[in-house]
């Protein structure tokens, strides 16, 4: 299976490059359903493979093809190699700026000494990928301090490119996706697929004192009017200027958001802590973090190396073959000590795209029918609503086994697909003997994304806590919004334009401990935007409405996604 669909991917990329041009939105959305397929396994950051891209006796034209974007020529003669910037060609020579006698290319050789055509971003060694290498004839004459050479007494140059067709092949087969790989090559793909499927929330950027950068996402999931609710995002990066703490709230996507608060929690606390606020609202504090002792995935495979670190390396889910199951997750090994009745379980994930995927297909089915039911929606029983998302295992569900049967426990929150987001929920473990327990975090198949699992069984420890309310607010037309944003009320800061944004600011305080955390409170909730065209599929609608029906509906939607894949041929 695997094989095979690497194959085709190669094959289908290629014949419809040229039809994105004319069909974008249709294509688009196809190859970001591929890119999502080829990534739905196990992973290890920053890791890409390149290829060597060598031509015999090359001419001027051929150099003349990477002169551009700042590449750096290697020249390398019998003696020594050494490096030009800012080539040109003259006549039928070529000339460069001599910037190192002794070029020295990244170390790319792995432990055991051996050159593997692999790179990894994440020691930059990406800047392999920049070089034009220029081998001569040994008896070539170098002129002007060997900053210029006849073309004629070239005998090969070797450029290094991505080897695709490897990266792919990797990602399939589950030995490395790379993450950072992919949202480097597929940043445009990937958000065209957001702006495409539509099913996100208020960005939210930090000053981070070189810029705004981009930090999350806020009260994902929360898509009608009843099931408005809390949030509480870590802000790891936020610069302070002046005395004041400055972020962006924007709309990118095509939804109108209803922001009730938005404030800041700026927690002052001892080294060495991760503190974070539950959905609850409560300060949980991991000092003393326990790392999975083993961690597997429902058919049985071993991913505690992918859970045991922060470093964006996740778990998406199964391989998408004919044995699609309906839900997937991790069943996770820690050791509980003795006269422990409680702990705090805390989680790096985000939402797949899939969850977007899936919840566009089934709103496709509304037809013309759609803003209507978005309007019922928006007045009906929150607590069915919410019933209903638990009910397709939409959340991420947590269960702790005790005798023998999985209990549940709590479930988090839908965090988005843009980022990866620190969450915490506290759970009971009364009832259970010391030694090795077992946690379950669950949820329909590639719904999720995860990164990182622990728990910490200490107390929290006492917090210098303050609240900062808005000291100032203004919309992108520099009209005054603090006071829809200041209090928990029935005022609502509207972004109903993807042209949307504002800029908070909030008035910093002395910070009293060792390290501080920021977390920012908001409060609200979003409608989509939708094409409302078509006959509703009534007896459809129906039959998925139904309880876990939607997780039958997206393995029958993953189906299909493959079976294209040899259609396509």
């Amino acid at each position: 299976m695997r094989n095979l669909i690497v194959s085709v991917i190669g094959t289908f990329l290629s014949k419809r490059i040229l039809s994105i041009r004319n069909n974008l939105k249709k294509y688009l959305f196809r190859v970001a359903i591929i890119l999502f397929l080829t990534g739905l396994f196990n992973i290890i950051p920053g890791c890409l493979y390149y290829k060597v891209v060598s031509r015999a006796n090359p001419q001027a034209q051929d150099i003349s093809e990477n002169l551009k974007g700042g590449k750096v020529f290697v020249v390398h003669s019998d003696t020594n190699s050494f490096g030009w910037n800012d080539v040109y060609i003259i006549n039928d020579s070529l000339k460069g700026t001599v910037f190192t006698d002794h070029y020295t290319s990244p170390d790319l050789r792995n432990k055991k000494g051996v050159n593997t055509k692999r790179y990894r971003q994440n020691k930059g060694q990406q800047a392999i990928l920049n070089e034009v290498h220029l081998f001569i004839k040994p008896e070539a004459r170098l002129g002007d301090g060997n900053s210029s050479l006849s073309i004629k007494d070239l005998v090969r140059y070797d450029l290094y490119v991505k080897d695709e067709i490897r990266n792919v092949l990797t990602w399939i087969t589950g030995g490395t996706f790379l993450v950072l790989g992919l949202y480097a090559l597929f940043g445009i793909v990937i958000l065209s697929l957001a702006l495409l499927t539509g099913g996100s929330c208020p960005f939210i950027y930090t000053n981070s004192g070189d810029g705004y950068a981009f930090a999350g996402e806020i009260y994902s999931g929360a898509i009608y009017a009843p099931l408005e609710r809390n949030d509480y995002l870590l802000l790891p990066e936020i610069v302070e200027e002046n005395g004041i703490l400055k972020l962006k709230m924007t709309n990118e996507l095509p939804e109108i958001q209803y922001t009730n608060l938005a404030e800041l929690f700026v927690i002052d606390h001892g080294e060495n802590r991760e503190v974070l606020v539950d959905k609850y609202g409560n300060y949980q504090v991991s000092a003393d973090p326990e790392h999975p002792v083993e961690a597997f995935n429902f058919n049985g495979e071993n991913i505690l190396e992918i859970l045991s670190d922060k470093d964006s390396a996740c778990y998406f889910g199964v391989n998408p073959g004919a044995g699609i199951p309906l839900t997937d997750g991790a069943i996770a090994t820690f050791e509980l000590p003795p006269d422990v009745s409680s702990g705090k379980l805390f989680l790096r994930a985000r939402n797949s795209f899939w969850v977007d995927i899936v919840y566009k297909n089934f709103n496709s089915m509304l037809g013309s029918y759609g803003d209507n039911w978005s309007k019922k929606q928006n007045v009906s029983d929150g607590n069915k609503l919410a019933e209903w998302t638990l009910s397709q295992k939409i959340p991420l569900m947590v269960y702790v086994e005790k005798n023998g049967e999985w209990t549940f426990c709590d479930y988090f929150n839908p965090a988005g697909p843009m980022a990866l987001k620190d969450d915490v929920i506290p759970i009971d473990l009364s009832g259970l003997a010391p030694g090795k327990i077992r946690i379950k975090v669950e949820s329909g198949t590639n719904f999720w994304e995860i990164d990182y699992l622990a728990i910490d069984f200490t107390k929290n420890p006492p917090l210098d806590v303050k609240r900062l309310a808005l000291k100032s607010a203004f919309n992108e037309r520099d009209e005054k919004i603090s006071e829809l944003l200041k209090y928990d009320d029935l005022k609502y800061y509207v972004q109903s334009d993807n042209k949307n944004s504002a800029t908070l600011a909030f008035q910093n305080v002395e910070q009293t401990l060792p390290e501080r955390t920021v977390i920012l409170h908001s409060k609200g909730y979003y409608n989509l935007k939708q094409e409302a065209k078509g006959i509703p599929r009534i007896a459809k609608l129906k039959s998925v409405r139904k309880p876990g029906q939607l997780l039958e509906y997206s393995r029958d939607l993953m189906k299909n996604y493959v079976d294209e894949f040899f259609i396509s041929q």
